[in-house]
């Protein structure tokens, strides 16, 4: 669609998860004209009207705005981490960043998946026990970003993504972590 041209438009989108479980999003968005505002004269004192303002000849098409959009958020964390694998420098330090935002963890955010990351993401763990150690019937902290702690953040960092919590769980295998 076009912001510039006005109408509402009804956007329909699906997000996958890396373990291919979905969810549809469908946002409805309308665009609408800038407002106007009326240029209306004064009058000066000795009750002639002032000279009216310079108006361009040719005023430009109106563009249109979309009303309600705010930035989108999307897959905070795609890839599974634990310590002692080759991990991603890149997505190690995302979830060190978020775990010192989130859980005032006060760790390096050196993209090394240490233990002082893994014993926070433990404590994240049993913080959101329900949807990410329940669904596996665990009652103790794995300190691995797998399925279900990978959903658990997405969906802290994008409430709008309303991941599912995976069910069809699989254990992790070493092609899972590159």
């Amino acid at each position: 669609f076009s912001t510039s041209t006005v109408g509402q438009y009804v956007l329909t989108y699906t997000c996958y998860d890396s373990s291919e479980t979905s969810v549809n999003v469908t946002r409805t968005v309308n665009v609408v004209a800038p407002s106007i505002t009326p240029i209306v004269p004064s009058f000066s004192s000795g009750g002639s009207p002032a000279p009216a303002p310079v108006v361009p000849a040719t005023p430009s098409a109106p563009q249109g705005e979309v009303l309600g959009a705010s930035a989108s958020c999307g897959i905070y964390s795609e890839k599974f981490l634990r310590r002692g694998y080759k991990n991603d420098k890149v997505a190690v330090a995302k979830l060190q960043k978020f775990l010192n935002d989130y859980m005032k963890a006060n760790i390096s955010e050196s993209g090394v998946f240490d233990l002082n990351t893994e014993n926070a993401l433990k404590k994240f763990q049993i913080k959101h026990s329900a949807n990410v150690l329940s669904p596996w019937k665990l009652s103790l902290p794995t300190g691995i970003l797998y399925l279900t702690t990978k959903t658990e953040i997405n969906n802290i960092m994008c409430p709008d993504l309303k991941l599912p919590i995976p069910t069809n769980l699989v254990p992790m295998s070493k092609s899972d972590i590159n």
